[in-house]
């Protein structure tokens, strides 16, 4: 049916998947990963304007260091 998930080679792909394909091969990312990635992201960037404000790296890195383990606890 439209809108089922498929298996292709023992690979799950689902409706609102991401798919990404060049010669070497295909990577697919669920919303749900997306959405992670962009949690990391914005943990990234807080990094590095912290660090640019004078923070020292512990102080700074606090912030992803919690994020992180939070995206890992959910796996």
């Amino acid at each position: 049916m439209i809108g089922d998930p498929v298996e292709i080679d023992a690979v799950t792909v689902s409706d609102g998947d991401l798919l990404v394909m060049d010669r070497s091969g295909v990577v697919i990312a669920s919303p749900e990963i997306l959405a992670e990635a962009a949690e990391y992201e914005v943990a990234e960037a807080r990094v590095v304007a912290a660090l640019r404000s004078g923070a020292p790296l512990a102080d700074a890195y606090r912030h992803k260091a919690e994020t992180v383990a939070r995206l890992r606890a959910g796996f």
